[in-house]
């Protein structure tokens, strides 16, 4: 069981992943894109802190409260349907999350022992290897678009 000391430097490191959150502006898409990857980015700098935020209740967290206000706040005025922005956004959170923790996560991640263990496995991960030199099979995912 964590203790009131691991809670409070856990809620410290929240509180400065959030703090290099850039809000976002305005409801062009390129802004949702500018938040999307400043957000990974703060968290790829704290990844222990992700297991921390993803399951604890929002309950007025006073700048993260900020942040989503302005992040809903933006699906709409792009035209989001109220109905889906929560749906779309916790979708988007997840995948930014696990971006966040595949930043921080060892290049061969996908390296086999013996390639006979799972031939084409083996054969994919050697093809992008090879496709982008130095860089292995883990890509950076680009955000291209937020919205159709």
């Amino acid at each position: 069981m964590p203790s009131p000391s691991d809670d409070a430097a856990a809620a410290s490191a929240i509180r400065a992943a959030g703090d290099e959150v850039r809000p976002v502006a305005d409801p062009h898409p390129h802004a949702l894109l500018v938040w999307a990857h400043s957000y990974r980015d703060a968290f790829a700098r704290h990844p222990a802190t992700i297991a921390v935020f993803a399951t604890t209740a929002l309950d007025g967290a006073g700048r993260t409260t900020e942040m989503y206000e302005r992040v809903v706040d933006a699906f709409l005025r792009a035209g989001w349907p109220e109905d889906d922005v929560m749906t779309t956004l916790v979708a988007l959170e997840d995948f930014i999350l696990g971006a966040a923790l595949d930043a921080v996560a060892p290049a061969d991640m996908f390296q086999l022992r013996s390639p006979d263990d799972a031939p084409t496995l083996s054969r994919v991960t050697a093809a992008s290897r090879r496709s982008v030199p130095g860089r292995g099979p883990r890509r950076r995912v680009r955000l291209a678009r937020l919205s159709s």
